[in-house]
């Protein structure tokens, strides 16, 4: 319980080249457009090295400034390439995505946007 409480919350949306993030807990949002280009030809996230540095570095511009960043709940949404779902391995990397970024605790959502208390309730659900 006490945990929950200064855990930080974040709506991650994945996007060709972008992230845009949402911090549930404070309402800061931050987009992080791709210096170095994570999405290939087929795949939404094809350079993962790429994808991660960028999202760790959203993930803290989200975050509350402080002495100790604390790691986030996240819901990962990715929104383009995703025509005819995601196949095990694309789950995976995004799972991997988040983990790397430094999320503790994280959802896969591949359903239509999520308002902030939607993506608030996928996360209490986990």
């Amino acid at each position: 319980m006490l945990k929950s409480f200064f855990e930080e919350k974040l709506y991650v949306r994945v996007g060709v080249n972008q992230f845009e993030i949402d911090n549930l807990s404070t309402g800061k949002s931050t987009i992080v457009t791709a210096a170095d280009p994570f999405t290939t030809r087929r795949l939404l996230v094809g350079e993962f090295s790429s994808a991660e540095s960028q999202l760790r570095d959203g993930i803290r511009r989200a975050q509350k400034p402080g002495l100790f960043r604390r790691s986030p709940a996240v819901v990962i949404h990715p929104l383009d390439m995703i025509e005819d779902g995601l196949c095990q391995v694309e789950s995976r990397l995004f799972m991997e995505l988040a983990a790397g970024a430094g999320a503790h605790r994280f959802v896969l959502w591949t359903g239509s946007r999520l308002s902030p208390r939607q993506a608030l309730e996928k996360l209490d659900q986990v």
